[in-house]
């Protein structure tokens, strides 16, 4: 059995993952940038959100090298084709 993470690497990440969320309030706000633009970021941050959940609170990081690549590969690959829908589907 493998012990468990130290308070202060679960604490980062969960300070890391609200940072994360203010700053996509943040884009998501009219002060920054234009719609489109905050809405590929605000993507690509939900993305790392996922990959880090999956990684810290989900107990993958100790897991196996292959399905930490699979994980990886998933995670690029949902988030990379959801911004490529977005990107490329026709406007108004």
């Amino acid at each position: 059995m493998k012990a468990l993470r130290p308070v202060s690497s679960v604490t980062g990440v969960w300070l890391l993952l609200m940072t994360a969320t203010v700053l996509t309030t943040w884009v998501l706000s009219d002060l920054a940038v234009g719609g489109e633009v905050a809405t590929v970021v605000v993507l690509l941050i939900a993305g790392s959100k996922v990959r880090l959940v999956m990684r810290y609170f989900m107990e993958l990081r100790d897991a196996g090298r292959i399905p930490r690549v699979i994980l990886d590969v998933w995670v690029l690959g949902v988030t990379l084709m959801i911004v490529g829908f977005y990107v490329l589907a026709p406007m108004g």
